[in-house]
This record gives structure tokens, C-alpha cells and sequence, in this order.
């Protein structure tokens, strides 16, 4: 069973690169389809390990394919309107209020509502959106930033001391990508194992680079 997932996540991982905004169709007019390599980058500023920048790797890409301004849910449902519209719509006016704060509420409650996640990291519950908003709001310029985003996510991974103890103990990408898929993303054991999968290709590819 287990390599049969592995089989299939690779699959996946093809079409993908294939079709990158398949999964979102999201817009590119502002610092939002990172590329892997920046990404890898990025997380390397602060992961203790190239393994733990794997998982990581792997959970964004389950989660966005690397797309820091993906929105989940309502908006692949509504044909109204062209996704990648209410993508940059949706990012350019919570941008507008985000240096004084006025446009938190409508953030959290429409991506908690409405669109079921954003980012690479597709955050959706309300505790991580707040403390989303804010560190945005102290530290860059656009909730679509891949840079601030990478950052983010260890913070609130370091907020949680188990998944942290665990994952830095470890030196396998594949079973820090299953820790995370259970303890950051709170996923089943399907999605545990893709994240894992994506883990171990990226860390193939890029460590020690």
C-alpha cells in the first residue's frame, strides 16, 4: 500500500509541474508563483536542516503547488467569475487596509468561510489567519508574499513544541513530511503519506545544493 501511494504521489507531482494553476488558476501580476528554488531558499533562511525544508516543501506543494496567493474551496465552484480575478481582487483589497489593520475581519471571515485556505501554506483555521494578518502586517507588504509566507510558517510551526521537537530530531524529509501532514496540517494518513512523498523528491533534488 504504501508504495502504491508513493507511486501515485509521483504521478501527481507530474501533472503538476505539467500544469502549475491547475489546481488554483490563480494570478501572477504580483510576487505570488514562487519558483521552487525561491521557495527552498527562503526556508533555508531558517530550518535547522535540509530534510526539514523538505517537509516543508512537500506540504506547500500538497497544499497550493506553490502558489502563495491560492484560494481554496468557493472560487473553483463559482463559473461566474474567472478565478484568477478574485484571486488578485481578493489579495489587492485586504493589501489596501493591511497597514492599519482595517481589513483583518474581512480576511479571516472570508478565508475561513468562503475559501477555505490561502497561501502556500492554504491556512484556513481562524488562529492561524489572525496571527497570519498580523505578522504579514509587521513584516512585509502583500498577504501574497512567498518570502513572509516561508517565514510564517516557522514561527507558527515553533508555536507548536511537539511537531517542533519531532521534526527536528528527525533527518528523514520522508517522515517529517508525515509529521507535519498529522501535526501541523492535521491531514489523514493518504495525505500524510503524499506530503511525505513530495518531501522525499524535493530533497532529492535540492539538498545541499
Amino acid at each position: 500500500m504504501k508504495k502504491l501511494v508513493e507511486m501515485l504521489s509521483a504521478f501527481l507531482i507530474v501533472i503538476f509541474v505539467l500544469e502549475p494553476c491547475a489546481a488554483h488558476g490563480v494570478a501572477t501580476e504580483y510576487k505570488s508563483e514562487a519558483s521552487e528554488e525561491l521557495v527552498w531558499e527562503e526556508l533555508n533562511k531558517y530550518s535547522p536542516s535540509d530534510a526539514v525544508t523538505a517537509g516543508i516543501m512537500g506540504y506547500f506543494f500538497r497544499e497550493s503547488q506553490m502558489r502563495s496567493d491560492a484560494i481554496a474551496g468557493w472560487p473553483q465552484r463559482n463559473h461566474a467569475k474567472d478565478v484568477t480575478d478574485i484571486c488578485q481582487e481578493f489579495v489587492e483589497k485586504i493589501d489596501s487596509g493591511l497597514k492599519d489593520g482595517s481589513t483583518k475581519d474581512e480576511f479571516i471571515r472570508k478565508v475561513n468561510v468562503h475559501y477555505g485556505g490561502f497561501g502556500l501554506g492554504q491556512w484556513s483555521d481562524v488562529k492561524y489567519l489572525e496571527h497570519f494578518y498580523d505578522f504579514v502586517q509587521e513584516n512585509g507588504e502583500s498577504i501574497a508574499d512567498a518570502e513572509v509566507q516561508c517565514a510564517f510558517i516557522f514561527e507558527s510551526m515553533m508555536e507548536n513544541k511537539r511537531l517542533w521537537n519531532e521534526i527536528t530530531e528527525l533527518d528523514d524529509p520522508y517522515r517529517i513530511g508525515r509529521r507535519i501532514g498529522y501535526l501541523y496540517d492535521g491531514t489523514g494518513d493518504l495525505g500524510a503519506e503524499t506530503i511525505a512523498s513530495f518531501a522525499k523528491s524535493y530533497y532529492l533534488r535540492f539538498k545541499e545544493k
